[in-house]
């Protein structure tokens, strides 16, 4: 079987299923990620580097997202290399966070993808607004809400999720669980 890994840091969170899968014979694991000095037996690299940093005179709230569509948009131009070499996963495994996901799909229609869902940001009792002593400004609520935008793009593409925990899984809406 073929495998397609995609992470902004190779391995990420999935080492330990990339040196079950690589131990096995007849898997072939390619990772797609920015480039860093780590390696593994048995998986082949595909690196790409960010060629601009976020959009300074975009809204300070949406540099963000223009970040993972700049991460994206390397993706698919590597993975379409990939595909122009031959190599066509039967699977693709990665990290949503970022946005290096968004536009895998466009390169390998109809192609199961299986998205790592780490965390879904909420206006209270999770990352902001949980302990009395750090006072939360209110006028970053847009902020917190644009932080899920790849997740809800993500959430709408082809494909289904994991979480690593519970406690992650309960971050996401209940529309958003299910996937």
């Amino acid at each position: 079987m073929r495998y397609l890994f995609i992470h902004q840091n190779f391995p990420g969170q999935f080492l330990h299923l990339i040196r079950r899968l690589t131990a096995r014979e007849g898997e072939e694991v390619v990772f797609i990620s920015e480039h860093n000095d780590k390696a593994l037996p048995g998986v082949r690299r595909a690196n790409y580097k960010m060629p601009r940093g976020a959009a300074m005179d975009a809204h300070p709230f949406a540099r963000d997202f223009d970040q993972a569509m700049v991460r994206a948009d390397c993706v698919a131009a590597i993975a379409a290399q990939l595909k122009s070499l031959g190599f066509v996963p039967d699977v693709i495994i990665g990290h949503h966070g970022w946005g290096e996901m968004l536009s895998v799909i466009d390169v390998f229609p109809g192609v199961p993808v299986i998205g790592y869902f780490e965390f879904y940001y909420s206006d209270s009792g999770q990352d902001i607004n949980f302990d009395r002593e750090f006072i939360f400004n209110p006028t970053l609520m847009p902020l917190v809400r644009a932080r899920n935008n790849v997740n809800h793009l993500a959430l709408t593409n082809p494909g289904v999720g994991i979480t690593p925990t519970r406690f992650q899984l309960n971050t996401y809406p209940d529309w958003a669980q299910r996937k």
